[in-house]
């Protein structure tokens, strides 16, 4: 950090190079099933591939490999096979990494969302100014929106900190449900609570923070 040179030490050490689709072997070329040069299956929005009679889920598609995105893959699979207009939307899918300080995101990052032209509001508060992260001892950390210009739209959200895994829910559910600033401020979170820094952050989207200075 800075140029320094620092040291770690450790019991253990977890290297993780990537997977690879386990799809060779398995007879996908006799039934007509597309694979790319990586061995994953390519599928339409409703998780159906080149044969129309089988569809394929989780980590053998295009996507991160998250358990929760299979299970709402599989979801989407069923109903598309029952003949119901269901259709793959991932715009509300979260990841989390499970570390000390977890880390956790949805939607369109800063960077993503600039990259495609958007004109976006960014707007970060600290569990520094949480009262529920002080009691606990982890005032590290901090909650991050982003928010479309135009209306307040939420479009993205990225948390570091305590909690994170459980806190991005809500943020999925408000993108999910087409919520903007105004609505996450208005409602109400219980106090002291971690969830509340999602009302204090949405406030600070809106340009009327309280507990921080803009």
């Amino acid at each position: 950090m800075n140029g320094e040179e620092q040291s770690v030490e450790a019991d253990y050490v977890l290297v993780t190079v990537g997977r690879r689709p386990n799809t060779g072997d398995i007879g996908l070329e006799n039934a007509e099933v597309k694979i790319s040069d990586r061995g994953i299956i390519e599928i339409d929005d409703q998780c159906k591939t080149s044969n129309e009679n089988i569809y394929a889920i989780g980590d053998i598609v295009p996507g991160p490999p998250l358990a929760h995105k299979a299970s709402y893959e599989a979801k989407v699979a069923a109903e598309a096979a029952a003949g119901k207009p269901a259709y793959l939307d991932y715009s509300a899918i979260p990841a989390v990494v499970f570390t000390d300080p977890e880390l956790a995101t949805v939607g369109y990052t800063e960077p993503l969302a600039k990259e495609e032209g958007l004109e976006i509001t960014v707007s970060k508060f600290p569990f520094a100014a949480n009262g529920r992260a002080l009691a606990l001892d982890e005032p590290d950390g901090f909650m991050k929106l982003i928010t479309r210009k135009e209306d307040g739209l939420l479009i993205g959200a990225q948390i570091a900190g305590t909690g994170a895994s459980d806190m991005i829910a809500e943020l999925g559910l408000a993108i999910e449900a087409g919520m903007t600033a105004e609505d996450i401020a208005l409602t109400i979170h219980a106090h002291p609570s971690l969830g509340e820094m999602a009302m204090e952050a949405a406030e600070i989207a809106m340009g009327m923070p309280i507990h921080v200075v803009k």
